[in-house]
Protein backbone atom coordinates (compact mmCIF):
# COMPACT_ATOMS: atom_id res chain seq x y z
CA UNK A 1 0.00 0.00 0.00
CA UNK A 2 1.40 3.78 -0.62
CA UNK A 3 1.86 5.41 2.47
CA UNK A 4 1.51 9.12 2.86
CA UNK A 5 5.00 10.22 2.88
CA UNK A 6 5.04 8.37 -1.07
CA UNK A 7 1.62 10.38 -2.20
CA UNK A 8 3.44 13.78 -1.09
CA UNK A 9 6.54 13.44 -3.00
CA UNK A 10 4.12 12.52 -5.84
CA UNK A 11 2.43 15.54 -5.33
CA UNK A 12 5.25 17.63 -5.15
CA UNK A 13 6.56 15.97 -8.69
CA UNK A 14 3.40 17.00 -10.34
CA UNK A 15 3.12 19.72 -9.77
CA UNK A 16 6.57 20.84 -10.94
CA UNK A 17 5.94 18.56 -14.07
CA UNK A 18 2.55 20.76 -14.70
CA UNK A 19 4.52 24.26 -14.49
CA UNK A 20 7.22 23.47 -17.19
CA UNK A 21 4.27 21.93 -19.36
CA UNK A 22 2.74 25.47 -18.47
CA UNK A 23 5.70 27.04 -19.66
CA UNK A 24 5.67 25.40 -22.54
CA UNK A 25 2.25 26.67 -23.67
CA UNK A 26 3.03 30.18 -23.59
CA UNK A 27 6.46 29.99 -25.61
CA UNK A 28 3.97 28.43 -28.13
CA UNK A 29 1.68 31.43 -27.95
CA UNK A 30 4.25 34.12 -28.25
CA UNK A 31 5.95 32.45 -31.46
CA UNK A 32 2.36 32.60 -32.65
CA UNK A 33 1.00 35.94 -32.08
CA UNK A 34 4.17 37.58 -33.01
CA UNK A 35 3.33 37.49 -37.02
CA UNK A 36 0.04 39.32 -36.04
CA UNK A 37 1.77 42.10 -33.74
CA UNK A 38 4.11 42.03 -36.55
CA UNK A 39 1.32 43.12 -39.15
CA UNK A 40 0.11 45.65 -37.02
CA UNK A 41 3.47 47.26 -36.49
CA UNK A 42 4.48 47.01 -40.36
CA UNK A 43 1.38 49.11 -40.67
CA UNK A 44 2.79 52.24 -39.35
CA UNK A 45 3.32 55.42 -40.78
CA UNK A 46 6.92 56.51 -41.35
CA UNK A 47 8.90 59.45 -43.03
CA UNK A 48 10.92 59.60 -45.66
CA UNK A 49 14.06 58.41 -43.54
CA UNK A 50 12.21 55.03 -43.05
CA UNK A 51 11.12 56.88 -39.28
CA UNK A 52 8.05 56.16 -37.47
CA UNK A 53 6.32 58.98 -37.25
CA UNK A 54 3.93 60.57 -34.48
CA UNK A 55 0.47 60.63 -35.41
CA UNK A 56 -3.31 59.68 -34.45
CA UNK A 57 -3.41 56.81 -36.24
CA UNK A 58 0.31 55.48 -35.15
CA UNK A 59 -0.70 55.87 -31.30
CA UNK A 60 -4.18 53.96 -31.99
CA UNK A 61 -2.40 51.38 -33.89
CA UNK A 62 -0.01 50.73 -30.96
CA UNK A 63 -3.10 50.71 -28.85
CA UNK A 64 -4.59 47.48 -30.96
CA UNK A 65 -1.99 45.25 -30.25
CA UNK A 66 -3.47 43.99 -26.96
CA UNK A 67 -6.95 43.26 -29.06
CA UNK A 68 -4.55 41.22 -31.10
CA UNK A 69 -3.50 39.53 -28.51
CA UNK A 70 -6.51 38.93 -26.90
CA UNK A 71 -7.90 37.40 -30.10
CA UNK A 72 -4.76 35.18 -30.78
CA UNK A 73 -5.63 33.91 -27.61
CA UNK A 74 -9.40 33.37 -27.81
CA UNK A 75 -8.77 31.44 -30.99
CA UNK A 76 -6.25 29.17 -30.15
CA UNK A 77 -5.32 28.97 -26.77
CA UNK A 78 -7.75 29.95 -24.12
CA UNK A 79 -9.71 26.74 -24.61
CA UNK A 80 -6.76 24.38 -24.75
CA UNK A 81 -4.28 26.27 -21.50
CA UNK A 82 -7.94 26.17 -19.41
CA UNK A 83 -8.59 22.29 -20.35
CA UNK A 84 -4.83 21.64 -19.00
CA UNK A 85 -5.33 23.78 -16.21
CA UNK A 86 -8.46 21.69 -15.31
CA UNK A 87 -6.71 18.69 -15.64
CA UNK A 88 -3.50 19.21 -14.07
CA UNK A 89 -5.19 20.78 -11.06
CA UNK A 90 -7.68 17.43 -11.07
CA UNK A 91 -4.51 15.34 -10.70
CA UNK A 92 -3.33 16.95 -7.56
CA UNK A 93 -6.73 17.17 -6.17
CA UNK A 94 -6.32 13.66 -6.52
CA UNK A 95 -3.52 12.87 -5.08
CA UNK A 96 -4.41 15.17 -2.37
CA UNK A 97 -7.52 13.28 -1.92
CA UNK A 98 -5.26 9.61 -1.56
CA UNK A 99 -3.04 11.89 0.83
CA UNK A 100 -6.09 12.78 3.07
CA UNK A 101 -7.67 9.71 2.76
CA UNK A 102 -4.74 8.45 4.68
CA UNK A 103 -5.16 10.76 7.38
CA UNK A 104 -8.78 10.35 8.15
CA UNK A 105 -12.39 9.31 6.77
CA UNK A 106 -12.75 11.49 3.42
CA UNK A 107 -16.55 11.17 2.71
CA UNK A 108 -18.02 11.70 -1.17
CA UNK A 109 -19.53 14.90 -0.08
CA UNK A 110 -16.39 16.24 1.81
CA UNK A 111 -14.38 15.63 -1.57
CA UNK A 112 -16.73 17.37 -3.69
CA UNK A 113 -17.11 20.59 -1.19
CA UNK A 114 -13.35 20.95 -1.58
CA UNK A 115 -13.11 20.38 -5.22
CA UNK A 116 -16.13 23.01 -5.25
CA UNK A 117 -14.71 25.54 -3.23
CA UNK A 118 -10.96 25.18 -4.96
CA UNK A 119 -11.96 25.66 -8.36
CA UNK A 120 -14.35 28.52 -7.98
CA UNK A 121 -11.65 30.00 -5.97
CA UNK A 122 -9.58 30.08 -8.99
CA UNK A 123 -12.39 30.98 -11.21
CA UNK A 124 -13.85 27.76 -12.58
CA UNK A 125 -17.35 26.53 -12.45
CA UNK A 126 -19.70 23.46 -14.11
CA UNK A 127 -17.09 24.25 -16.78
CA UNK A 128 -17.15 27.84 -17.26
CA UNK A 129 -14.48 30.69 -16.62
CA UNK A 130 -15.57 32.57 -13.39
CA UNK A 131 -14.90 36.49 -14.74
CA UNK A 132 -13.01 38.57 -12.90
CA UNK A 133 -10.99 35.46 -11.74
CA UNK A 134 -7.39 34.03 -12.25
CA UNK A 135 -8.12 31.98 -15.41
CA UNK A 136 -9.80 34.96 -16.63
CA UNK A 137 -7.33 37.47 -16.64
CA UNK A 138 -4.90 34.99 -17.95
CA UNK A 139 -6.18 36.19 -21.16
CA UNK A 140 -2.79 37.92 -21.60
CA UNK A 141 -4.45 40.79 -23.74
CA UNK A 142 -5.77 41.95 -20.83
CA UNK A 143 -2.59 42.11 -19.51
CA UNK A 144 0.16 42.40 -21.41
CA UNK A 145 -1.89 45.88 -23.47
CA UNK A 146 -0.09 48.47 -21.39
CA UNK A 147 3.01 47.47 -21.16
CA UNK A 148 3.45 46.92 -24.84
CA UNK A 149 1.59 50.34 -25.57
CA UNK A 150 4.17 52.20 -23.80
CA UNK A 151 6.74 50.14 -25.20
CA UNK A 152 5.50 50.96 -28.58
CA UNK A 153 4.33 54.57 -28.17
CA UNK A 154 8.19 55.39 -26.98
CA UNK A 155 9.72 54.13 -30.40
CA UNK A 156 6.75 56.15 -31.64
CA UNK A 157 7.82 59.44 -29.81
CA UNK A 158 11.58 58.67 -30.28
CA UNK A 159 10.90 58.29 -33.72
CA UNK A 160 13.23 55.28 -34.30
CA UNK A 161 13.24 53.71 -38.01
CA UNK A 162 10.62 50.77 -38.19
CA UNK A 163 12.03 48.21 -39.55
CA UNK A 164 14.90 48.98 -36.33
CA UNK A 165 12.16 48.46 -33.94
CA UNK A 166 10.46 45.38 -35.75
CA UNK A 167 13.63 43.46 -34.79
CA UNK A 168 13.99 45.06 -31.60
CA UNK A 169 10.28 44.25 -30.49
CA UNK A 170 10.62 40.86 -31.77
CA UNK A 171 13.40 39.83 -30.09
CA UNK A 172 11.57 41.59 -26.74
CA UNK A 173 7.95 39.80 -27.46
CA UNK A 174 9.19 36.58 -28.17
CA UNK A 175 12.13 36.23 -25.48
CA UNK A 176 11.82 33.01 -23.34
CA UNK A 177 12.88 34.33 -20.05
CA UNK A 178 12.23 37.89 -20.15
CA UNK A 179 9.64 38.77 -23.15
CA UNK A 180 6.20 40.27 -22.24
CA UNK A 181 4.56 37.24 -22.26
CA UNK A 182 6.96 35.48 -20.36
CA UNK A 183 7.05 38.17 -17.85
CA UNK A 184 2.82 37.95 -17.79
CA UNK A 185 2.99 34.28 -17.30
CA UNK A 186 5.34 34.73 -14.33
CA UNK A 187 2.98 37.73 -12.86
CA UNK A 188 0.31 35.08 -13.28
CA UNK A 189 1.26 31.77 -12.95
CA UNK A 190 3.94 31.83 -10.77
CA UNK A 191 4.40 28.76 -8.76
CA UNK A 192 0.12 28.08 -9.40
CA UNK A 193 0.56 24.22 -8.86
CA UNK A 194 2.22 24.33 -6.08
CA UNK A 195 0.10 26.85 -4.30
CA UNK A 196 -2.96 25.09 -5.61
CA UNK A 197 -1.71 21.61 -3.70
CA UNK A 198 -0.77 23.74 -0.55
CA UNK A 199 -5.12 25.22 -0.94
CA UNK A 200 -6.30 21.67 -1.16
CA UNK A 201 -4.09 20.39 1.72
CA UNK A 202 -5.47 23.38 3.87
CA UNK A 203 -8.81 22.76 2.39
CA UNK A 204 -8.61 19.10 3.57
CA UNK A 205 -7.07 19.93 6.93
CA UNK A 206 -10.50 22.06 7.98
CA UNK A 207 -12.47 19.27 6.99
CA UNK A 208 -10.47 16.67 9.11
CA UNK A 209 -9.71 18.92 11.52
CA UNK A 210 -5.82 18.35 11.34
CA UNK A 211 -4.05 20.94 13.12
CA UNK A 212 -0.34 20.35 12.14
CA UNK A 213 1.72 20.03 9.18
CA UNK A 214 5.28 18.82 8.13
CA UNK A 215 7.16 21.13 6.08
CA UNK A 216 8.02 18.87 3.84
CA UNK A 217 10.95 20.36 1.61
CA UNK A 218 14.05 19.01 -0.31
CA UNK A 219 17.58 20.74 0.17
CA UNK A 220 18.83 22.42 -2.63
CA UNK A 221 21.29 24.70 -3.95
CA UNK A 222 18.86 27.27 -4.14
CA UNK A 223 17.25 26.55 -1.19
CA UNK A 224 16.75 29.84 1.29
CA UNK A 225 17.37 30.24 4.86
CA UNK A 226 14.08 30.14 6.21
CA UNK A 227 13.29 27.06 4.39
CA UNK A 228 16.51 25.29 5.26
CA UNK A 229 15.18 25.87 9.24
CA UNK A 230 12.00 24.68 8.49
CA UNK A 231 12.30 21.60 5.74
CA UNK A 232 11.08 18.78 7.30
CA UNK A 233 9.77 19.56 11.04
CA UNK A 234 6.54 19.67 12.24
CA UNK A 235 4.50 23.04 13.29
CA UNK A 236 1.11 23.53 14.21
CA UNK A 237 -0.93 25.52 12.08
CA UNK A 238 -1.31 28.42 14.37
CA UNK A 239 2.66 28.37 14.29
CA UNK A 240 2.69 28.84 10.68
CA UNK A 241 0.10 31.16 11.21
CA UNK A 242 2.40 33.55 12.89
CA UNK A 243 4.60 32.99 10.46
CA UNK A 244 3.03 35.33 8.20
CA UNK A 245 4.59 38.45 10.67
CA UNK A 246 7.74 37.08 9.99
CA UNK A 247 9.96 38.71 6.78
CA UNK A 248 12.58 36.41 5.45
CA UNK A 249 14.38 36.72 1.69
CA UNK A 250 11.92 35.60 -1.02
CA UNK A 251 8.97 35.87 0.97
CA UNK A 252 5.72 36.38 -0.81
CA UNK A 253 4.44 39.50 -0.62
CA UNK A 254 0.87 39.52 -0.75
CA UNK A 255 -0.02 35.01 -0.51
CA UNK A 256 -0.05 34.11 3.25
CA UNK A 257 2.52 31.69 4.32
CA UNK A 258 -0.21 28.73 3.63
CA UNK A 259 -0.34 29.30 0.27
CA UNK A 260 2.71 30.40 -0.54
CA UNK A 261 4.99 28.62 2.08
CA UNK A 262 8.82 29.73 1.71
CA UNK A 263 7.71 32.13 -0.82
CA UNK A 264 8.47 32.66 -4.32
CA UNK A 265 9.88 29.76 -6.32
CA UNK A 266 8.96 27.48 -3.36
CA UNK A 267 8.66 23.78 -3.71
CA UNK A 268 8.13 22.67 -0.66
CA UNK A 269 4.68 21.23 0.57
CA UNK A 270 2.65 21.35 3.36
CA UNK A 271 1.35 17.46 4.45
CA UNK A 272 -1.17 17.79 7.30
CA UNK A 273 -1.08 15.05 10.06
CA UNK A 274 -3.19 14.08 12.83
CA UNK A 275 -2.35 15.39 16.59
CA UNK A 276 -1.12 11.64 17.26
CA UNK A 277 1.12 11.34 13.91
CA UNK A 278 2.74 14.94 14.93
CA UNK A 279 3.69 13.84 18.24
CA UNK A 280 5.42 10.72 16.85
CA UNK A 281 7.43 12.89 13.74
CA UNK A 282 7.78 15.68 16.29
CA UNK A 283 9.76 14.02 18.59
CA UNK A 284 12.09 12.08 16.07
CA UNK A 285 12.68 15.89 14.70
CA UNK A 286 13.60 18.21 17.56
CA UNK A 287 10.03 18.68 18.74
CA UNK A 288 7.01 20.73 17.32
CA UNK A 289 6.96 24.21 16.45
CA UNK A 290 10.87 24.17 16.85
CA UNK A 291 13.19 25.79 13.77
CA UNK A 292 16.44 23.88 12.69
CA UNK A 293 19.74 26.01 12.60
CA UNK A 294 20.60 27.94 9.76
CA UNK A 295 22.28 27.36 7.05
CA UNK A 296 26.09 27.40 7.66
CA UNK A 297 27.23 31.11 6.95
CA UNK A 298 29.53 29.71 3.88
CA UNK A 299 26.66 28.11 2.39
CA UNK A 300 24.46 30.64 2.85
CA UNK A 301 26.60 32.83 0.57
CA UNK A 302 27.03 30.60 -1.98
CA UNK A 303 23.25 29.92 -2.03
CA UNK A 304 20.87 31.95 -3.93
CA UNK A 305 17.82 32.85 -2.00
CA UNK A 306 14.87 31.55 -4.93
CA UNK A 307 14.17 28.39 -3.30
Amino acid sequence: MTNWDDIARRREREAVTSDTALQRFWQRFQLAAWPELDAVLGAMAVDKGGRIVFNLANIQRSQRIGVVVSAVWRRSFSRIVIDFLVGAFRKLFGLNTDYARVMGNVTESAEQKVLKRLFRYYGYDNGEVIPGTLFDALDPGKGMTQDIARRVQSAIASKVPLEQFRQQFRAEFINPSSGFAARYYRRWTNDLFMQFDRGVGLAYADELGLNHAIWAHTIIDTTRNHCYKCANRVFSRSFIAKMNDEQWAGKHTYLPVEFAQGGFGCRGTFNYVSDQLAEIIGAQRGGIDVYGPDLPPKTRRRRAVTN
